[in-house]
């Protein structure tokens, strides 16, 4: 009697995919080519690895990825172009609580909901950035697979925590809110050297502002230039903690049509970046969200409503 089969492990992948030929295909080969399958072949041999594009099984393709979602071993998901179908794959995996290694192309933005989990951030323009995210991504894999790795995302941080509020003793309840109460003070910290910005997804078509104008500070030095706001406004600066950043105006641009329908841009040169966009509860309430995305890439931002900016 023949020995009964053992299933082979499953790794699959989720990222951007798009048609033959195009910018999405030719990123998603090189990091499963180039990449994925190097690592696995080299280290993990016995794992199968799967895209959504390469199944081989007929039937309904959005079926079989949400069954890959639910069962396989492990799953490798690329947030780079931020593509909505990546991100509803993502929330699926982490609402089953299994592990799942992030994957992003350096230079793009993490939003902020999962950007304080590790990514392994990767290149390919080059033969040592390619071996590089080789060896982070060997590293990343070794890790998930130790007997005491736990998974970590945002869905078990929160069912962590209304669990533990269902069972906390008063006792635990005040430390609870003790804990919190100091996380609060040391983000309020953290933001009087780094303010945090707000945005959401409501725009405006136009601005209205009085003009520029010059003005010299007290005590002497040279004039600057000073913006006058309406209260309905809010102005978002952007600046580089260089001299001159070759990526800032892209970058920041990227932010804002991340979370804006619409927005003005009111200056630029090397040095910073300012928007305007309407002030409203939406947009104060999403704060954070920008603030995270461009504070990872090491830029400053100030945010002021209805008053001056420099």
């Amino acid at each position: 009697m023949a020995p009964p089969k053992v299933k082979q492990p499953v790794c699959f992948v989720v990222s951007p995919i798009g048609e033959n030929g195009s910018p999405e295909r030719i990123h998603a080969d090189w990091l499963l080519e180039g990449i994925i399958k190097p690592v696995f072949a080299s280290h993990y041999s016995n794992y199968k690895i799967i895209r959504a594009d390469k199944m081989p099984a007929p039937g309904l393709i959005d079926v079989q990825i949400i069954e890959q979602l639910l069962d396989a071993e492990l799953v490798i998901a690329d947030i780079t172009t931020l593509n909505p179908n990546v991100f509803y794959e993502i929330g699926v995996r982490h609402v089953v609580n299994k592990a799942i290694i992030h994957m992003s192309r350096v230079g793009d933005p993490i939003p902020f909901d999962i950007k304080l989990f590790r990514h392994i951030t990767f290149s390919v323009a080059t033969p040592q950035a390619l071996e590089a995210a080789k060896v982070a991504l060997k590293e990343s894999l070794d890790a998930t697979f130790a007997e005491d790795f736990k998974v970590d995302n945002p869905v078990t941080r929160t069912r962590g925590v209304v669990k533990f509020e269902e069972n906390a003793t008063p006792g635990e309840k005040v430390m609870q809110e003790q804990m919190a109460s100091l996380n609060a003070r040391v983000a309020l910290l953290e933001r009087a050297d780094n303010p945090v910005p707000s945005f959401s997804p409501l725009g405006i078509e136009a601005l209205r502002r009085p003009p520029a104008k010059p003005a010299r500070w007290a005590g002497g030095g040279t004039a600057r230039t000073i913006l006058q706001f309406a209260q309905d406004e809010i102005a978002i600066k952007v600046s580089s903690s260089v001299q001159s950043a070759p990526h800032l105006l892209e970058e920041s641009r990227r932010a804002m049509e991340t979370h804006f329908e619409s927005f003005a841009l009111i200056e630029e040169n090397p040095a910073f970046v300012l928007y305007g966009v309407l002030l409203n509860d939406r947009n104060m309430k999403s704060a954070n969200a920008v603030a995270k995305m461009l504070g990872g890439l090491e830029y400053r931002v100030e945010v002021s409503t209805g008053r001056q900016i420099q």
